[in-house]
């Protein structure tokens, strides 16, 4: 996949290697199984779960009806 994405194959070896951030995702492993999250991209939008690429007309709608179900617009 790296190579199919252009990387730089021996950086990423490298950075692999190195296990540079194995902590910081291990710390966040029970938060990931708490809120099942599968994968990414995965974001919370107030009650809402967006775990896929969406583009900016659909981020705003949800955001929007976000806004109108939990929150007074003045």
């Amino acid at each position: 996949i790296a190579e199919s994405l252009g990387l730089d194959l021996p950086a990423f070896a490298s950075c692999l290697e190195s296990q540079i951030y194995d902590s910081l995702v291990t710390q966040y492993l029970p938060d990931i199984d708490r809120y099942e999250i599968g994968g990414t991209p995965y974001l919370f939008v107030g009650s809402s779960r967006v775990d896929r690429f969406v583009g900016l007309e659909e981020m705003q709608l949800i955001v929007d009806q976000e806004l109108e179900a939990n929150w007074i617009i003045c």
